[in-house]
């Protein structure tokens, strides 16, 4: 694969096993994600996730930043996929998370 390959050749392959390829990533990212939720407006403006991956630590900060909107973007066709599906499990999340390509 080239450097130029397109995002979805990139993940294409694993996007389904993201989340556990990415797991000790996330964990790492838990103290982040609370320090930002921390200065946060939840009443304010939206929150933008760029690079959203498979929605994995977009869901917990909106968990963690109630009620505020969340536009999720990820170029990935097969991350969004799983985000979608993420989304598709729980109401509170699809109406709060917008995502975009």
């Amino acid at each position: 694969m080239s450097e130029t390959a397109p995002m979805d050749e990139i993940y294409a392959a694993n996007a389904e096993y993201y989340d556990i390829i990415a797991a000790e990533r996330v964990t790492e990212l838990d103290a982040v994600l609370a320090d930002f939720a921390d200065r946060v407006d939840p009443d304010g403006a939206a929150v933008l996730d760029i690079g959203a991956g498979t929605g994995k630590l977009t869901a917990r900060l909106c968990r963690l930043i109630e009620p505020c909107e969340i536009i999720a973007i990820e170029p990935s066709r097969s991350l969004r996929a799983v985000l979608a599906s993420r989304l598709s499990d729980d109401e509170q999340l699809a109406n709060r998370i917008t995502i975009v390509p």
